[in-house]
């Protein structure tokens, strides 16, 4: 049952790096990966193992999509500045709602206003002046229809 693992070499190094980024959507050439690969085993005097390997294909596919070498500094630098003005997105919408919600409250406010006017309105009578109950179809006082 157990297997012992792929022989890592050269060749299955560059193919995978260059696997790796197309399916991140960038290309990289042969000659590239040949040459991160040859850069990583003058550096070590060893070639990568897998796990070295996927963060080596995921900086170079990182570099390589954001078409510069974006240092370890820059990439806080951005998410911090990606982090702060979603923040500030996040603040604004809440004034927004919060400017809406009293917009609101005001509009209720002279709604109801405004039915009690029409309340008031509607059972007034035009001929005596007598305001009757909001319910009244005839006034109270002198017997004339309202409304």
């Amino acid at each position: 049952m157990c297997k012992t693992p792929p022989k890592i070499d050269e060749k299955l190094i560059i193919d995978t790096i260059q696997e790796y980024s197309r399916r991140k959507g960038v290309f990289i050439r042969k000659k590239e990966a040949k040459t991160l690969t040859s850069n990583f085993k003058k550096k070590y005097k060893r070639l990568p193992s897998f796990k070295e390997l996927w963060s080596l294909a995921d900086k170079v596919t990182l570099q390589k999509g954001a078409g510069e070498k974006v240092s370890l500094e820059e990439k806080v630098a951005r998410k911090m500045a990606e982090m702060k003005k979603r923040e500030e997105t996040k603040k604004a919408r809440k004034e927004v709602i919060e400017v809406k919600r009293a917009g609101v409250e005001k509009v209720e406010e002279k709604v109801e206003k405004v039915e009690e006017k029409v309340e008031e309105v509607k059972s007034k009578c035009s001929k005596c002046g007598y305001v009757n109950p909001g319910a009244s179809k005839f006034c109270l006082e002198c017997g004339t229809k309202l409304g």
